[in-house]
């Protein structure tokens, strides 16, 4: 199972062009006959990508209750421990570069998709 965490695709507001990038992605481990599931915060495109493509999704969520003002850091953590690679749009949050920096750090391969010109750089 190839597991992906797709962070940032909300508020990149262009689904066709989220959609697009993730296919061009996950096609080879797809065709390769590899099983592929999605980690997600519970973005509305990631569940209508894996539904549209019968693809698992597992959601992340912060627990602000128990964890306070470092919800977001366990949360992330946690997704992080698991993930073969990070697919990042640019959503122009601090969540999302938090998140890609954290990756980033950990030596977790990555795509990230810019808004304003829908390039991409990787690791």
């Amino acid at each position: 199972m190839f597991k992906v965490a797709i962070i940032g695709g909300d508020g990149f507001e262009d689904y066709e062009l989220f959609e697009q990038k993730c296919i061009k992605y996950l096609r080879k481990k797809g065709q390769e006959g590899c099983g592929i599931m999605v980690y997600t915060t519970g973005e509305k495109c990631n569940d209508k990508f894996s539904y549209r493509f019968g693809i698992d999704i597992r959601y992340f969520i912060c627990n602000w209750k128990r964890d306070g003002n470092d919800a977001l850091k366990f949360r992330n953590e946690e997704m992080l421990s698991d993930v073969d690679a990070v697919i990042a749009f640019d959503d122009g949050l601090k969540d999302t570069q938090f998140f890609l920096e954290m990756a980033k750090a950990k030596k977790i391969p990555y795509r990230f998709v810019k808004k304003e010109d829908s390039t991409e750089s990787t690791s």
